[in-house]
């Protein structure tokens, strides 16, 4: 079984809220209690929930990629390309690969909306597509012209704030 936080506050002699505010280096602590936190930690094996900490913080550090076809070198390398400037700001990345099937595309979409992705990338191109019904807070960037986006991913702001970030210029501009 796997083990859970309790069993590290057992193990290091010490309270949930302890082992969390070492965990998440946060508060006041001695350095005898966080090292007995952190081999608690190492002979447990102990992992936190991904899930929980993601539930906790609001954020997944997941974006969401959609493109009509990875087989074509500009998708592949423009995919690459994010990917690597994403995983280097802490993101990573699901890529959806549509093949210019607007049903597979619509199904991606929801999918990738249903993870609870941080951020959307989509560069497919098949018209009536709806982006479901993302949350407003959910940035996307779409190269789509009459894309059906809603208020908070219009393609100039969402672009415009994505110009500000170092990653979002392409290609080997670093």
């Amino acid at each position: 079984m796997r083990p859970k936080l309790e069993d590290v506050a057992k193990l290091a002699n010490v309270s949930k809220t302890t082992v969390s505010r070492v965990l998440n280096n946060r508060g006041y602590l001695s350095q005898e209690t966080i090292d007995r936190v952190y081999q608690a930690v190492k002979e447990l094996n102990y992992q936190p929930n991904v899930v929980a900490r993601q539930l906790y913080k609001k954020q997944t550090r997941i974006i969401g990629l959609l493109f009509p076809t990875i087989a074509n070198p500009f998708f592949f390398f423009f995919s690459a390309e994010l990917e690597k400037r994403l995983y280097n700001e802490g993101f990573k990345v699901l890529i959806g690969n549509s093949m210019n099937d607007p049903k597979k595309e619509a199904h991606y979409l929801d999918q990738l909306l249903t993870k609870q992705v941080d951020g959307l990338i989509v560069g497919t191109h098949n018209r009536g597509i709806r982006l479901s019904e993302p949350r407003n807070d959910r940035p996307c960037l779409s190269s789509r012209k009459r894309a059906k986006l809603p208020t908070k991913c219009s393609r100039t702001s969402i672009i415009q704030k994505a110009n500000t970030h170092h990653w979002a210029s392409f290609p080997n501009d670093r």
